[in-house]
C-alpha cells in the first residue's frame, strides 16, 4: 500500500518491506527503465523469510514483483543476509538466487567490498544486480563500477591528517576494558573508527558492544568530533557492533 508521503511498503506474512535508499541512489538509478521501487528489509524481515519455507516466500515476493514493475529490493549485509562480519548461509544465497530470478537485487554494505565479498562471495559484483559498499559511496551495476566518491580528493589530505591526528590522540586517552589494533581503517568514501579496533576477536566485539550500551563510548566520540569539525561538514553513522563511519554530508 502508498502511505503519505508516497511512502510504499509491501507486507508479506508478517515480514515488512519498507521503501528507502541511499543517498548516492538518488544520482544513480533515475536512468535506469521504469520505476524503481527501493527495497530495504529490515532484520526481523530476513529472519522471518529464513525460518519460512523459501520456496513459497519466494513465489509471494514474485507475485508482488508481477505486480509491480521494475522492483529493486536492496538488502543490508551484516545483520541482514549475514550475521555480523560473517558468511552469508547457503540458505540465504539460495533465497537471493530465486529472488532475484523475478525482481532486481541489489546489496548494501558499511563495509568496503573486500570484507563484503568476504562474507557474500569474491563474485558478490556479478551475483547481484547492484552492490553499493561503503555505504553507497562507492557502486557496481551488473559487475562495472558506475560511482564512486573520494574523502581524499574532497578534504584533501591536510584536512584528513587534523581529523585523524586528533581521532587517535581522543582514542588513546579512552579509559575502556580493552584496546587491539587498526582503530582507523581509511576507505574510499569513507573513515571507519573503532575505539576498541577493528582486530578485536567475536567475543570482545560482543563484549564492547554490551559496555557501550551502558556508557555510550561510541555516541560521545562522535559528539566531540561533530563539534571539533564542524566546518569539515562531516556526517557521522554509528552502526555495527564497534566502530562508526565518517564520510562528507554532501558530496
Amino acid at each position: 500500500r502508498r502511505d503519505r508521503g508516497g511512502v510504499r511498503r509491501i507486507w508479506i506474512g508478517d515480514a515488512k518491506l519498507t521503501f528507502s535508499v541511499p543517498r548516492i541512489l538518488l544520482h544513480l538509478l533515475p536512468a535506469t527503465p521504469a520505476v524503481l521501487y527501493h527495497v530495504v528489509v529490515a532484520r526481523r524481515c530476513a529472519s522471518s523469510l529464513l525460518r519460512s519455507s523459501f520456496s513459497r516466500r519466494t513465489k509471494m515476493v514474485a507475485s508482488a514483483a508481477r505486480k509491480n514493475a521494475g522492483v529493486l529490493a536492496l538488502f543490508d549485509v551484516d545483520g541482514t543476509l549475514t550475521a555480523p562480519r560473517k558468511e552469508v548461509t547457503p540458505e540465504m544465497l539460495e533465497f537471493m538466487k530465486r529472488l532475484r530470478e523475478n525482481v532486481t537485487v541489489g546489496v548494501v554494505g558499511g563495509s568496503d567490498l573486500v570484507k563484503i565479498s568476504e562474507q557474500l562471495g569474491k563474485s558478490v559484483i556479478t551475483d547481484y544486480d547492484y552492490v553499493f559498499s561503503e555505504n553507497g559511496l562507492v557502486a557496481h551495476k551488473d559487475g562495472k563500477l558506475i560511482g564512486t566518491q573520494s574523502l581524499k580528493t574532497y578534504l584533501g589530505d591536510d584536512q584528513l591528517k587534523e581529523f585523524i591526528n586528533f581521532t587517535l590522540h581522543y582514542i588513546a586517552d579512552l579509559d575502556i576494558p580493552i584496546k587491539r589494533g587498526t582503530f582507523i581503517e581509511f576507505r574510499s568514501g569513507m573513515i571507519n573508527v573503532s575505539p576498541i579496533g577493528r582486530n578485536c576477536s567475536q567475543e570482545e566485539r560482543d563484549d564492547f558492544e554490551k559496555y557501550d550500551k551502558v556508557h555510550n563510548v561510541r555516541p560521545k566520540m562522535v559528539s566531540m568530533l561533530r563539534e571539533k569539525f564542524a566546518h569539515l561538514n562531516l556526517t557521522f553513522s554509528i552502526g555495527g557492533q564497534i566502530s562508526f563511519d565518517v564520510s562528507v554530508l554532501n558530496y
